[in-house]
């Protein structure tokens, strides 16, 4: 599970996986309710810490993924720092 710690909270992704074909790191939240623009904001953290803590030479940059259960999802995206 990745994490990640502000002074006085932990932050947990739900998922970590390791893409071999893709060689990188991608990270998986799962949400109960709709998507919200929030749930987006919260990905670039766990993205950058995964970044500059577990990515090894010759890895890509790592992918978030958010899965809701709730409808509509107003757009589909993969996450990644790497293109902005």
């Amino acid at each position: 599970m990745g994490c990640r710690r502000t002074p006085r909270r932990w932050f947990r992704v739900d998922l970590v996986l390791y893409h071999r074909p893709l060689r990188c790191l991608r990270l998986i939240d799962l949400k109960i309710g709709r998507f919200s623009y929030q749930d987006a904001g919260q990905m670039h953290p766990y993205l950058n810490y995964v970044r500059e803590n577990w990515m090894k030479p010759g890895e890509y940059p790592p992918v978030g993924l958010i899965l809701c259960a709730g409808k509509p999802c107003p757009r589909r995206r993969v996450h990644d720092r790497a293109s902005g």
